[in-house]
């Protein structure tokens, strides 16, 4: 029996690049440092039987360096190489680029999802497709912001991103992976103030004083590149699973199937990313009266509510959702995929861009860019002409902000009155150069 693993140009150029050893990691398989925060993770699986794993010439050293002894013979004419996996030899079964933050949380999502399989099981009608949304439901229940609908206007995540399922939160939060439990890993991740104490049954006093941990920790960005250094920047966790949870199609008809209702299942995504974020900004901007900004005093400005570490978060919310979780599939192994794939900043921004054109309001004109530029402006409630570079106010027509009214609630916040035109449109144009200077 053969079994092939191809493994892209990035890692075998870093593995070249690196004098280190692999090393035996704490979460099972093998890791190799990088001399920065990365690594090359070597995932091992079990086999049952004897399997001849295919291994390309180039890799070769890669796989003697993790212990495979690799041997050639000849196939139809052609020089195959590969190493015999046995129950004592488990098969590598991936190779990543990443960082041993990301392996890490990999490893509890994958405690959650199996955990998930086993409490569909029971219910008698397992779906794949829910299994996804059961995992992403958990991971934002552990804060209040995306666990009710307190924002104070139609938009909120349990519209967007589904109702949660107490009977499987009681379930997965005792359960121990790696040593630390579901409960206490996930509430590092969020505000003592924001902790959803109601819904995991554990008060912020026990889980720092009895488990020693500290709430509001940061998750270090996995992308980082020379040209846009990220040693100091992170990403909000729990907003990221939120917003893939609303932007992942399978919410909808998963929610629909087990009798929940999605009332937001009409709206677009971008609503529960990127857009909910300078909708809130334009918001705050236009009450403040100041248009005057660039994207980065927006996001370092924390009562404009649209920070970096959430923009990031939407950002590889979308890139995630619209090629690597598309159903059904393993959360854990979609992050695996997007962070081993996406290893610069303009990676990561290119792909959003494609990422907000497949899921676009509109038929756009004009180049890749231009119909970016107007896809932005649109959800801001601005018609933009790429030819003219001119923008008009959609929100002066009344039948048109009826039609459009749970699209914009955030924008306008249960009201009929949208903020400033000029506010709109600065944060319009500052987003577009933002995302425009790196992809």
């Amino acid at each position: 029996m053969l079994s092939a693993l191809a493994l892209g140009s990035f890692v075998l150029s870093s593995f070249s690049a690196c004098s280190s050893s692999f090393q035996v990691s704490p979460y099972g398989g093998y890791y190799l440092p990088l001399g920065d925060s990365h690594i090359l993770y070597a995932e091992t699986e079990e086999v049952d039987e004897d399997i001849e794993c295919e291994v390309n010439e180039e890799s070769i050293p890669l796989f003697t360096a993790l212990g495979k002894e690799v041997k050639d013979k000849e196939e139809n004419g052609t020089k195959k190489y590969y190493y015999l996996a046995t129950k004592e030899n488990p098969m590598i079964s991936a190779i990543s680029f990443t960082t041993d933050d990301v392996v890490r949380l990999r490893k509890q999502i994958e405690g959650v999802e199996n955990t998930a399989i086993t409490f569909q099981a029971g219910m008698g009608r397992p779906n794949p497709y829910y299994m996804d949304n059961l995992v992403l439901m958990y991971i934002r229940s552990f804060s209040k912001t995306y666990s009710y609908d307190t924002a104070g206007h139609y938009f909120g995540w349990l519209a967007a991103a589904g109702s949660l399922n107490p009977a499987f939160i009681k379930v997965a939060d005792p359960i121990f992976i790696q040593g630390v439990q579901n409960r206490t890993f996930f509430a590092q991740y969020v505000s003592k103030d924001n902790y959803s104490e109601e819904l995991h049954k554990r008060s912020f006093w026990e889980i720092v004083h009895n488990y020693n941990l500290t709430f509001e920790q940061s998750f270090k960005d996995p992308v980082n590149d020379s040209d846009y250094p990220t040693q100091n920047k992170s990403i909000d966790l729990l907003h990221l699973f939120a917003s893939i949870d609303a932007c992942y199609d399978h919410t909808y008809a998963a929610n629909n199937v087990y009798g929940f209702g999605n009332p937001m299942a009409d709206v677009v995504h971008d609503v529960a990313s990127w857009a909910g974020d300078l909708q809130t900004a334009a918001r705050i901007l236009s009450e403040k009266k100041s248009v005057n900004y660039s994207f980065e005093s927006i996001m370092s400005d924390s009562t404009l509510g649209c920070t970096e570490d959430d923009i990031l978060a939407d950002i590889d919310a979308v890139n995630i959702t619209d090629s690597y979780l598309t159903g059904p599939g393993r959360v854990n192994d979609a992050l695996r995929d997007y962070y081993g794939a996406v290893t610069n900043q303009h990676t990561r921004f290119s792909r959003f861009i494609d990422g907000v054109l497949n899921d676009k309001n509109s038929d756009w004109s004009g180049t890749r860019f231009q119909k970016f530029e107007q896809e932005v402006y649109d959800d801001l409630a601005i018609h933009y002409n790429p030819t003219t570079k001119t923008c008009t106010d959609y929100s002066s027509s009344v039948d048109w902000v009826d039609k459009n009214f749970k699209k914009f609630a955030i924008l306008n916040n249960n009201t009929k009155s949208f903020p400033d035109f000029s506010a709109r449109q600065a944060v319009g144009k500052a987003f577009i150069d933002y995302v425009e200077k790196r992809a």
